[in-house]
């Protein structure tokens, strides 16, 4: 098992990252506390993100605040960690892990209309309308957004989300669109059981001709911002899975 994996005990974790709690938020129970089993993802979350008061006990450990890590799965693929690229910019850049090509949204809807006739023409008209169970979800599949890889997970504060955008060239001279305009990436989307937070960009291609990325180009920028909450908010759900886990 991984050392990101593993679970231990409180107390271990504040001997192995040398920090020590002195005020757990919600516990009265320190000692308690202390004994609780979690994996150090969790710790430092409950660290770094609540009103957990510590301090230091070596010179070493920097507690973390909001940054990224390469997502499970990707460790041998010389993922390179977002960064800015001059003093004064609000963005970190974000690289492809894997060469890819996007096909234009036209080829994508002629392959859409052909594939559909073709099961209209084998049903006859005008019954054809009504197409086979399964029929409509493959063929509409067609149409999907291209998703690229990161490689990557951003951790952040509770109160803090990371915020996807396109990189302004793309439209201009790629013909490439996010498909949902800007992501979003909440704070627990960060080590889910799922995908492990990996985070990545949908494209569509709107040109006329397929667009090749290769791997380590830059094709989107991710910039942290705070968020407020409406009077009488009390969401209390937990995510349980990663891309679109919120979805009805």
């Amino acid at each position: 098992m991984s050392n990101e994996a593993k679970e231990l005990p409180v107390w271990k974790w504040e001997e192995e990252l040398g920090v020590e709690i002195i005020d757990p938020d919600g516990f009265r129970d320190l000692a308690l506390w202390r004994d609780t089993c979690m994996t150090r993802a969790d710790f430092e979350r409950r660290v770094v993100r609540s009103t957990c008061k510590f301090h230091p006990r070596t010179e070493h450990y920097t507690p973390r605040t909001r940054g990224f890590e390469i997502a499970r799965g990707f460790e041998n693929h010389e993922v390179n960690l977002p960064k800015r690229e001059t003093k004064n910019a609000a963005g970190y850049d974000f690289e492809a892990t894997e060469t890819v090509t996007i096909p234009p949204i036209w080829m994508k809807m002629f392959q859409h209309i052909t594939s559909m006739f073709s099961v209209l023409n084998l049903r006859g008209y005008p019954k054809a309308l009504e197409l086979p169970e399964g029929e409509q979800e493959r063929i509409a599949s067609v149409m999907k957004p291209t998703l690229v890889k990161t490689g990557v997970k951003a951790y952040m504060p509770e109160d803090e989300a990371l915020f996807l955008y396109n990189r302004s060239s793309n439209p201009l001279k790629r013909f490439l669109l996010l498909a949902n305009s800007v992501g979003i990436i909440d704070a627990d989307y960060y080590s889910n059981p799922d995908n492990d937070g990996h985070i990545m960009f949908q494209f569509i291609n709107f040109g006329l001709f397929p667009v090749h990325i290769k791997k380590g180009e830059r094709i989107g920028q991710g910039v942290f911002q705070k968020y407020l909450k409406a009077d009488g908010d009390v969401a209390e759900g937990e995510r349980k899975g990663g891309h679109g886990s919120t979805d009805k």
